[in-house]
């Protein structure tokens, strides 16, 4: 697991030394993932075919960002029934399971929790460079994984760079295998999902 001030370390080494993002390669920080996650989770959590996802942030530069664009291009984990990412606002969605991603994040170090109770983290850049993100697939009120991931520029959503990026960081946030956990406790959700 990535400790919070390793995450802040790494987003803060892309951003000063830009030439470390600036390979034509992608990277994630090691995940981190609640003892209740299981791959069937999603079959119980998304009803309606769809699921909420917050996006944050700007990974394209100025006027390049389309919520809606980017999340109907990120990629099915393959371990649930079909469905969609839908674009909402975090206020939106805070009653529900969704996915927020945060491109450019200043405050990496910012607990899970935290960006699941109340995701408007400020961010680092406006994008145009290299992509950093931060994701946390989100019960209600608590996180339950969540992955960073680095990546080079892009200038859209279809470009292969960024799918590249996501591919890497919906993998890891939405594994097909069981995951390990380095939780001490179950989480204790309350509630069926």
């Amino acid at each position: 697991m990535l400790r919070p001030i390793s995450r802040l370390a790494l987003v803060l080494a892309c951003t000063a030394l830009a030439g470390a993002c600036t390979q034509s390669t992608v990277s994630t920080g090691s995940p981190d993932y609640q003892m209740y996650y299981y791959p069937g989770l999603l079959n119980s959590v998304v009803k309606g075919g769809e699921m909420p996802t917050v996006i944050l942030g700007n990974p394209f530069g100025p006027g390049k960002t389309n919520p809606d664009a980017i999340a109907a291009m990120l990629p099915h984990p393959g371990i649930a029934q079909p469905f969609n990412y839908h674009a909402v606002s975090a206020n939106d969605s805070r009653r529900s399971w969704r996915v927020i991603l945060v491109f450019n994040p200043a405050i990496a170090a910012r607990a899970e929790s935290d960006t699941c109770i109340v995701p408007n983290e400020e961010l680092v850049a406006s994008g145009g460079g290299p992509i950093s993100v931060k994701a946390v697939f989100c019960a209600p009120d608590r996180w339950t994984t969540t992955v960073v991931g680095f990546g080079p520029a892009a200038t859209g959503p279809d470009d292969p760079n960024f799918r590249q990026l996501m591919n890497a960081v919906i993998s890891q946030l939405l594994p097909t295998d069981q995951p390990t956990s380095n939780k001490a406790d179950t989480g204790g959700l309350g509630f069926e999902p």
